[in-house]
């Protein structure tokens, strides 16, 4: 009878506490994944950031070179020894640069999707939880029922 009843509802908060607990590992996973993901994003905007940056700086030293060439006879070649050094060096940069903006923007599109199944998994927990209350609420309020049926 009433031991019975007791049981149930145990029985329904253990479950209601392994939901909980399920839900904040979900939670904390989805957190962990979120975290790694960002620091991976930065991590590939400071490398796209530096080759930027190196980018600009041979853009500078090709436009200085171009400029210096033209100024002696004598170091003509020379500086076009180093002009197609520094051209090359600016097409390495340049290929760089693109494959740190393609990982950035792979970094970016994964963390969406990261994101999104974080935030579905937590919904999915969400509504299992909800479900689990309102199961142990019915069983409580059919026990309370049966309990002040006995009583009167």
């Amino acid at each position: 009878g009433a031991r019975q009843e007791v049981t149930v509802l145990e029985q329904h908060a253990a479950v209601l506490l392994a939901t909980s607990a399920e839900r904040q590992l979900a939670e904390s996973e989805a957190q962990s994944k979120i975290d790694e993901l960002e620091a991976s994003l930065s991590e590939l905007k400071s490398l796209e950031a530096e080759q930027e940056a190196a980018l600009q700086s041979a853009q500078a030293e090709v436009a200085s070179l171009k400029d210096a060439s033209s100024s002696d006879a004598a170091a003509v070649a020379e500086t076009q020894g180093k002009l197609a050094e520094t051209e090359s060096k600016l097409a390495q940069a340049e290929r760089k640069l693109s494959e740190a903006t393609a990982q950035s923007e792979t970094a970016e599109k994964e963390h969406a999707e990261a994101l999104a199944a974080s935030v579905a998994a937590l919904e999915a927990a969400k509504a299992e939880h909800t479900a689990a209350l309102e199961t142990a609420s019915a069983v409580k309020e059919s026990t309370d029922t049966e309990a002040q049926s006995k009583i009167d």
